[in-house]
């Protein structure tokens, strides 16, 4: 279906950021002012800072209507163009109807590694920079009785597959 461009974005609703689902982020695009429009964006852009939520509405790009949130990053007018809802693969099917249970120890074994993955501000480290010393514990962590161990250049292998 083709539709007529106008250069806008029609916001329909306002919602916190943290509502959306990532899944239905699509591409980022930067939005500037037109000639003339600086006022108005610059007015959108505090309010918006100060309201800390995002725009949610249709777009025209190339002929086509998108879906798009309208956020504030870094005092600029970031455009995420979003899927429709009906374009979203339903999870049926990918994970069995019924997984096994998973007993504390196993969780607690998982959430150490998790953490052990994790810098101090939050987020992965880098397979790259991790010793030799820290592969090998995390090597003897992984030790699961009735499986063969995994070597550091396996583990190693594993984990960056992972990323």
């Amino acid at each position: 279906m083709q539709v007529e461009g106008r250069h806008s974005i029609d916001l329909e609703d306002f919602v916190a950021y943290e509502e959306i689902d990532p899944v239905f982020f699509a591409h980022s695009y930067l939005v500037g002012p037109q000639d003339g429009a600086e006022k108005t964006y610059a007015l959108l852009v505090r309010a918006m800072e100060k309201s800390g939520l995002v725009g949610i509405g249709k777009f025209v790009m190339r002929n086509r209507q998108y879906l798009g949130c309208l956020r504030v990053r870094d005092r600029t007018l970031t455009l995420e163009q979003m899927h429709f809802a009906d374009e979203i693969d339903a999870p049926s099917g990918v994970v069995p109807s019924k997984l096994p249970s998973v007993g504390k120890s196993e969780i607690d074994m998982a959430l150490s590694l998790i953490e052990g993955f994790c810098s101090s501000n939050g987020s992965r480290s880098s397979v790259d920079g991790m010793s030799k010393k820290q592969l090998d514990e995390l090597a003897r962590e992984l030790e699961i009785p009735g499986r063969s161990k995994m070597s550091r250049d396996e583990l190693a292998e594993a984990v960056q597959a992972a990323r």
